[in-house]
């Protein structure tokens, strides 16, 4: 979901500043927001696995950019030991 939001801001003639890509907590049940240039420019996202995981998104940024340029690029991540994955489903 992220490489497909900055591919798109990308496609859009938005500048994405790598190094500035920060994920930020806006309110319980709110998507997170992700700011990727030095003017605090955000696209809105739910990411709360990358938002707990720092180094995680860090990783993935090569990975991501390459994308964005048509190239292949394989990366494995390695997950923190406390990354918790929550998922939740609605019962009928």
């Amino acid at each position: 979901m992220l490489a497909e939001s900055l591919i798109a801001l990308k496609t859009h003639g938005m500048t994405i500043e790598w190094t500035s890509i920060k994920i930020d907590q806006v309110g319980i049940g709110e998507p997170h927001r992700v700011r990727y240039n030095a003017r605090r420019a955000f696209v809105r996202l739910f990411l709360p696995g990358l938002m707990r995981a720092e180094t995680v998104l860090q990783e993935a940024i090569p990975w991501i950019r390459a994308n964005l340029h048509g190239r292949v690029y394989q990366h494995v991540v390695k997950l923190p030991d406390n990354l918790v994955y929550l998922n939740s489903t609605r019962e009928s």
